[in-house]
């Protein structure tokens, strides 16, 4: 990581990863027959679940023009977010083009995954970049205000256990470092838009 991802900030970053795919895989499992479609106002009524306020309103918008989201896409969307954490877990820094190729050929740690679920994800408008997003400023979030999808106070001594630098607030060398920039993502959406679909 060229010493610039400081062991708190990593546990951080771990800790907002696998709680949110943990949540989302939640989710998933609420599918219950094959075909079946969520509408965009039940994956917003889940928002803190489901991570839609990390998706564009645009992404969103087009799912309105159909049926709503497929299992496949939640589930690529949730496997982002996994993919972030092992290479984390690993000492390895997670970028927007490692995720990216990790998820298209299917190598996400130990496990079997379908690279056709991450093709259908990145057709309808999903990006590897938006799971990095919503890991960094949740993260963020997390440190400065006290909770923000988990608490600080609930994994105080786990993260504290490591040893403190004055890297442990770098959010924005993070974001750099990987590859996300205001330019490519810039979450979370408020989409009022949709209010009327």
């Amino acid at each position: 990581t060229d010493g610039w991802l400081s062991p708190r900030l990593s546990e951080m970053f771990i800790i907002t990863a696998e709680l949110i795919h943990e949540d989302m895989m939640g989710f998933v499992d609420t599918y219950r027959r094959k075909g079946q479609m969520k509408s965009l106002n039940k994956c917003i009524e889940y928002m803190d679940v489901t991570r839609v306020d990390y998706l564009p309103t645009s992404v969103l918008l087009a799912q309105c023009n159909r049926d709503g989201f497929e299992k496949a896409f939640f589930e690529a969307y949730a496997y982002t977010f996994k993919t972030i954490a092992d290479y984390l877990h690993r000492s390895r820094v997670p970028t927007l083009k490692s995720v990216h190729r990790a998820l298209l050929t299917g190598r996400v740690d130990d496990m079997e995954y379908d690279t056709r679920k991450y093709e259908h994800f990145i057709e309808m408008g999903g990006r590897a970049e938006y799971a990095l997003d919503a890991v960094l400023t949740i993260t963020q979030n997390v440190l400065f205000n006290g909770q923000d999808t988990w608490s600080y106070s609930e994994y105080q001594d786990e993260i504290e256990a490591f040893e403190e630098t004055p890297l442990d607030d770098c959010f924005d060398i993070a974001r750099s470092k990987m590859g996300i920039t205001n330019v490519n993502a810039h979450g979370p959406y408020e989409h009022d838009i949709l209010e009327n679909y």
